[in-house]
């Protein structure tokens, strides 16, 4: 029963979210309201430790498969259009996997993004698996 409500929550969440960044023009949003969607809620980063030049509550792309622990982060692009951040795996993403987080929620999910943290706009990173370096290029 648990599961469906959250499950729910997240849903309601996501809507929320992008008619929000819709409306307002933005990609900010407060990720409080989805805060139970990372491994690990309890790890925070303080405002000292925060590396990014973005605000911890910018609103970034990734995938549910991610989100659910099914597949890691392999593929990162910094759009040269809007400067959004897309936290991908290396297999094609449908857009009914599509989710909307927080970079802060990202950073929780796979700490070694914030090696990317200066990753220029227009540009992406590739590794071959979690424990592979970065390798850069410009797209």
């Amino acid at each position: 029963m648990q599961k469906k409500v959250d499950k729910e929550y997240l849903n309601i969440s996501f809507v929320v979210i992008i008619l929000g960044t819709l409306l307002l023009g933005g990609y900010y949003f407060n990720s409080k309201k989805v805060a139970r969607i990372i491994k690990n809620p309890e790890t925070k980063i303080s405002d000292t430790e925060w590396i990014f030049n973005e605000p911890k509550n910018l609103a970034v792309f990734t995938t549910k498969s991610i989100l659910n622990s099914k597949e890691d982060i392999l593929y990162v692009t910094h759009d040269f259009d809007d400067g959004a951040w897309q936290f991908l795996p290396g297999s094609v993403v449908s857009t009914d996997d599509s989710a909307i987080i927080s970079l802060e929620e990202a950073v929780a999910i796979d700490p070694s993004i914030q090696e990317l943290n200066l990753l220029p706009l227009g540009s992406s990173a590739r590794r071959e698996s979690i424990n592979s370096n970065w390798i850069l290029s410009n797209n």
